[in-house]
């Protein structure tokens, strides 16, 4: 059995200028050709493929061979941990809107929010935007320079301390760069992380967004 959750591999989908990781983080392009090309080899020698999205299980259809959908989940213990942080949510005046992103490699995802975020950390005095070190290149963001004193750092932590990070949020915010099959085809991790604390997300509408989210609902 062979699992992938993004799409990583040798496809019709997708190119490299697609995947804005190799930029950000000043991959070299063409380290990406043998890289998906053994993960495709893998992917073909699989007697079961397995996907995270319906649109990685099509892009696998499409160039390699049938697949099954397994979506991201999360464990007991995760759970556990949420359950924790959402008790102990901090109160106070503030409207933190939060970006989880985890690495440097999701600068043009941002960058489909930064002129709504600028204009409302403009307009309301309470609002901050919660952002990591290491995760964000503000120098690509020259809309948000004039509200800088509003966004507020916080220290990349371990995976299993998140819940204690997304609790902080008042509004999660799962930005995807728009008519991109790399982006299209990720999953809704962000969405369900911030759920689990009782956060609501505003996310780009890809299909697994949408196929989570009810709009006004749950996010």
């Amino acid at each position: 059995v062979a699992d992938i959750d993004d799409l990583v591999f040798a496809s019709s989908e997708v190119t490299v200028e697609d995947i804005d990781g190799f930029r950000a983080m000043g991959w070299k392009p063409s380290s990406a050709a043998p890289l998906f090309a053994l993960r495709t080899e893998v992917l073909a020698a699989a007697a079961v493929r397995t996907a995270t999205t319906v649109p990685l299980a099509d892009a696998i259809e499409t160039d390699i061979g049938s697949a099954v959908v397994v979506p991201n989940g999360y464990d007991d213990e995760s759970w556990a941990v949420s359950n924790v942080a959402k008790a102990l949510r901090p109160r106070n005046h503030l409207i933190r809107i939060g970006y989880a992103g985890g690495t440097l490699t999701h600068q043009r995802d941002l960058q489909v929010a930064v002129p709504a975020l600028a204009r409302v950390l403009a307009e309301d005095s309470r609002t901050r935007l919660v952002l990591f070190e290491e995760c964000v290149n503000l120098l690509e963001f020259p809309e948000l320079m004039s509200v800088v004193d509003r966004i507020e750092w916080r220290t990349k932590v371990p995976i299993t301390a998140m819940p204690f990070e997304y609790a902080r949020f008042d509004i999660n915010i799962a930005p995807l760069e728009a008519n991109n099959k790399f982006c299209e085809a990720k999953s809704a991790l962000k969405f369900f992380e911030a759920a689990m604390v009782g956060v609501p997300t505003v996310a780009s509408p890809t299909q697994p967004f949408r196929e989570l989210m009810r709009n006004g609902e749950n996010g």
